[in-house]
């Protein structure tokens, strides 16, 4: 758990204030495959990940995740989204996760 607290901060690093650029440590070419062969840091990894994005949302995201929803929902949207989505997969794979799961559970107004 400390090793998944640790790779979500140092995750994304943003450079000066209005921070073009943003270096991630995990892509989404990197996580697909651990998460196809279900390793569990994949798991783990993507957890860490919609914790993180549910302690902003709805502030910074467009997520509003169900209070009824499992974790094996957040990996089935995820994994179904990197599938889905081939050519998005060297993008930061926190940034996919949130897209995923943005399309799936979109906060209405």
């Amino acid at each position: 758990m400390r090793a998944t607290i640790f790779a979500l901060a140092t995750l994304v690093s943003v450079e000066g204030a209005g921070a073009a650029t943003v270096l991630a440590s995990v892509h989404g070419n990197d996580l697909h495959p651990h998460c196809t062969i279900e390793d569990p840091t994949c798991l783990a990894y993507v957890t860490g990940v919609a914790d993180a994005l549910e302690m902003v949302a709805p502030h910074l995201t467009n997520i509003c995740r169900p209070s009824t929803s499992t974790m094996a929902q957040v990996f089935d949207i995820t994994m179904s989204w990197l599938a889905d989505n081939p050519a998005e997969r060297h993008r930061p794979a926190a940034a996919l996760i949130g897209l995923a799961l943005a399309e799936a559970w979109t906060c209405h107004q």
